[in-house]
Parts: structure tokens; sequence; C-alpha cells
């Protein structure tokens, strides 16, 4: 891949970060200059969702929030996003607000794939050289023309609530696919509980301090969303096909499985059970998992 300019390290690009502070988010948003070149990280590197992970897994997060100016997302939008990806995101009939998320999932996901990409190549992509398209069951993959110019696969998994959007891209070799979902702290959880748990998992909860259980049961579903996202086919069955059967207070690490519907549209995971790794950071809430 000899047209890709060799570039230094993440840690020495520019970068032009999406995310603000509580105090920095109430200010006036800044308009973000047009950009181009290989040098520029726009989303800001999280490693949280990341850093409890096993160390073999090459993994990288990335995180942006809302800037909330339609001119500025559109001058992002003229720079990351191929000719294909821009017709997609001009076509998309949602509300507003989902089209900006939209916007900045690609932005993560598509930074954390040049970080990887860069740290092992040392190839310089640029945001437009990296294509996302989706399958029938709507999870992002990498472009074939990058994939088919790597060596290794890669999987990425993108999430977005509330304002801020993540993308996580990983080097799997040893594991199929990676998932990522993430939560506001502070959402509404009155009917949540009864949405998506069964006798067993309130069981769990109730063992949490009030102080905490809301953001445990936060913590249950994204768990329940990042395992789907990683098996790649949706919450099959509902929440109620992913059955959280164990629980590390101090490390945040939940055992989830399969049950119901979901383990008869995939009996291959009969007898596994999925690490998902939990934290809550920034007043958000997220959850990381791989299969294989």
């Amino acid at each position: 891949m000899s047209a890709h300019k060799q570039v230094g390290t993440h840690q020495d690009a520019e970068r032009i970060c999406f995310s603000f502070s509580a105090v920095q988010k109430k200010k006036k948003a800044q308009r973000f200059p047009r950009l181009c070149g290989e040098r520029f990280i726009c989303a800001e590197p999280w490693s949280a969702p990341v850093t409890r992970m096993p160390g073999s897994l090459r993994l990288q997060c990335c995180r942006a929030f809302d800037i909330g100016n339609g001119g500025s997302l559109q001058n992002l939008a003229n720079v990351i996003l191929n000719s294909r990806e821009m017709r997609t995101w001009s076509q998309l009939r949602v509300p507003e607000r989902r089209c900006r998320e939209w916007l900045l999932g690609r932005l993560c996901a598509k930074d954390a794939v040049r970080v990887l990409v860069n740290e092992k190549k040392g190839w310089g992509l640029v945001p437009s050289e990296i294509e996302i398209v989706t399958n029938d069951y709507g999870r992002p993959l990498v472009g074939a023309k990058l994939a088919g110019e790597l060596d290794y696969p890669l999987s990425i998994s993108i999430a977005h609530s509330e304002g801020v959007a993540v993308g996580i891209a990983g080097e799997c070799r040893d594991f199929r696919d990676v998932g990522i979902d993430i939560e506001p702290a502070t959402r509404d959880c009155r009917e949540l509980e009864k949405i998506i748990l069964g006798t067993s998992e309130r069981s769990l909860l109730s063992m949490m301090s009030r102080f905490r259980r809301q953001e445990w049961l936060l913590r249950f579903w994204c768990a329940k969303e990042a395992v789907a996202k990683a098996l790649g086919q949706g919450m099959v069955g509902g929440p109620w096909g992913f059955l959280v059967e164990g629980v590390e207070l101090k490390t945040g690490r939940i055992v989830l499985k399969l049950a119901g519907k979901a383990l008869q549209q995939l009996p291959r995971y009969r007898n596994r059970v999925f690490p998902v790794y939990t934290g809550c950071e920034t007043d958000f809430v997220y959850a990381t998992s791989v299969a294989d």
C-alpha cells in the first residue's frame, strides 16, 4: 500500500477534539474549519472502555461529543466521508440529531481504525480512505478496499446516545468481532428494569447499594447491547435473550450468556459465556465485549 504516506505515531498527530468537559459543553461551540490531511485525529482517543480488556487484544476506542452546529458538521462530512458515504448521509430519513450522531459515530470508528493501522503499518490514512459499510443486520464493517489491503482482519463497533458517539476498532486475529455500547448515567431508568431484566438478574441488582443501583442497571443494559453487537445479529429475542449471570463489583466485569430466542438462533454458543467490561466515566456508562 505504497500510496499511503508515512507519518508519526498518533501521539504526534495534531488533534481537533469534539469532546468537552461539563463546563466547556455549556459554552458556545466553536465553528471548526474544513480539515484535510492525514495528521488530523478528529475524535478523542478514549482508553477507559478497553483498559481492562485482555492485553493480547489490539483495540482502540475514540469518542466525540455533538457540537450541534450544522455548518461545522457539513464541513466535517466533506472531509471524513467518501462519495458513497456522503450519499448515504445526505439521504438519511431520521431526525437531525440522529443524522449528527451517525456522522460522529463514523468519525470515531474511522479514527480508531486510523490509529490502529498507523501503529502497525505507518500508512497515515485519511478518513475518507476508510469506508464503513453495513451488513444485512446493520453491523458496521470496514469497506472491502481497505480490508483487502490489510494482512489482518479488523472489526469495528459504533454506539451513540444523547450527544456522544463512540467507535471501537480491533485487530481480530484471536476473536471474531467487537461490540460497544454507551448510555448517559442520568438516563431515566424507572421503566428499564422490568423491560430488560429477568428474575435472576433482578436478584443480582438487589446486591447493589441504592446509590449505585441505577448505574449498575445501565451497565447491565449496555452489556447486553455490547454482546449483541459483537455477535452481529442484533438483540435477538429482546433483552431477555442476553442473561447476566455474574458481576464483579470491583472491576466492573459482567459475565453474560445467551438464553431463549437468542440461543435458539445461535445454538453454537449454548455452553459459552461472554465477559463484558463495564464502567462509568464522564457521566456515561459503557460496556465492551468481544465474541469469537
